[in-house]
């Protein structure tokens, strides 16, 4: 379509939500509104120069916005919220070193859980698809959390110190985040927007087949496609074992698949 046409429709729904707002008695700020475009690389480099008008101010497309906590940019990579993650989460756990021989164990991690490791999983179904390298961005703070609650050295194997923790690493984590929202779909405790994308293979084929009460896999041929979280979800779901899948409590669930994963991907 024209991008002056599509400029213009939203113009027009802008127009209309101030008019909205303004009967209702609420503000909007111009100031702090933002416009992003997302789509690929190459995408976004054919974009031509252009803005929309709100209250009769100009906004241009910007590179990231914030939005309930998680900083999302144009090409959804999430480079710029696992930057700002890894820096709060890292001046936090300096902090915590400072004082840690004024606390006892257990005081320790319950102080790193909530001020650190509430951070850094914050929303991690929407940004899990980030890359390897982000991710083990994440994995050296988790390192350097184990380290100052075991008092281990900077250069001693962080391996075993993990496994005596028994903390499952930052991938395992965050597929153990997807698994936990996949089972609150399935059970109706979730979004309807979201449970209603989750399909069976037996609904989709009619077929009975002994995998018929498995998710389908949704058909994402791009790269894009299937580090979305509807198809991370259903790939992970499906090679849970049938004992996992069945619990029908969710502290039940958590249990047996944080037991799961820690054995996979020990």
């Amino acid at each position: 379509r024209d991008l002056n046409t599509i400029v213009q429709q939203i113009n027009e729904d802008l127009s209309l939500i101030a008019s909205c707002c303004c009967h209702n008695h609420l503000l909007i700020n111009p100031d702090k509104t933002k416009l992003l475009v997302m789509g690929t690389r190459q995408m976004l480099q054919t974009l031509p120069d252009f803005h929309i008008t709100l209250l009769g101010k100009e906004i241009a497309p910007t590179a990231s916005a914030r939005d309930l906590g998680v900083q999302v940019d144009a090409t959804l990579s999430y480079n710029e919220h696992v930057t700002n993650i890894t820096s709060t989460c890292m001046a936090s756990l300096c902090q915590i070193n400072r004082i840690k021989h004024l606390l006892d164990s257990r005081t320790l991690e319950n102080v790193i859980t909530s001020l650190v490791f509430s951070k850094l999983y914050f929303c991690s179904t929407v940004w899990a698809n980030t890359s390897k390298t982000n991710v083990r961005k994440l994995q050296r703070i988790q390192n350097f959390a184990a380290r100052i609650l075991t008092g281990t050295r900077k250069y001693e194997h962080i391996t075993p110190i993990l496994n005596d923790l028994r903390w499952l690493s930052v991938p395992a984590m965050l597929t153990l985040y997807d698994a936990i929202l996949t089972f609150k779909c399935l059970r109706g405790l979730a979004p309807k927007y979201l449970s209603s994308r989750f399909n069976t293979r037996a609904s989709v084929h009619g077929r009975n087949t002994r995998n018929k009460n498995k998710l389908d896999i949704p058909a994402f041929n791009t790269a894009a496609g299937q580090r979305s979280f509807i198809y991370r979800a259903v790939k992970c779901w499906n090679i849970l074992p049938e004992e996992i899948t069945k619990c029908e409590s969710l502290h039940s669930f958590k249990s047996k698949a944080k037991s799961h994963f820690y054995t996979v991907f020990k």
